[in-house]
């Protein structure tokens, strides 16, 4: 018996995520447009993680971006981050995965912090 958590754990480790009768993925939803139809999926900012376990988005003072698809034909289907539950694209990559929750891609090392500087170190 797989719960919601084991699929996304079984995300995280690699595995496929399961796809449901219409071919997309459980984060997915099927989306019909007509010819010059844009469908927009939000893209998370980097998240930065401090030695206190704070996360904050590094907007650097930029609008959300958005990954956009338009449509050239008569008609498109497809499957796109399902945005009506919150699901948006994990980064800007060929590789992005529909994510609620946007990923760690910074961290913030405790030795930096205490230098005094306004230097902010990233590994």
């Amino acid at each position: 018996v797989f719960s919601l958590v084991s699929i996304s754990m079984l995300t995280l480790e690699g595995f496929s995520e399961p796809l449901r009768s219409d071919n997309c993925r459980i984060s997915e939803t099927m989306v019909s447009l007509r010819y010059g139809n844009v469908h927009e999926v939000p893209i998370c900012f980097p998240m930065i993680k401090y030695p206190t376990g704070e996360k904050t988005e590094d907007t650097g003072g930029k609008p959300i971006r958005y990954d956009r698809f338009t449509c050239h034909k008569e008609h498109c289907s497809l499957c796109r981050c399902d945005v009506s539950r919150g699901y948006k694209l994990s980064n800007d990559s060929r590789n992005a995965e529909c994510v609620m929750l946007c990923p760690v891609t910074k961290h913030i090392l405790t030795r930096c912090l205490n230098i005094g500087t306004a230097r902010i170190c990233y590994y």
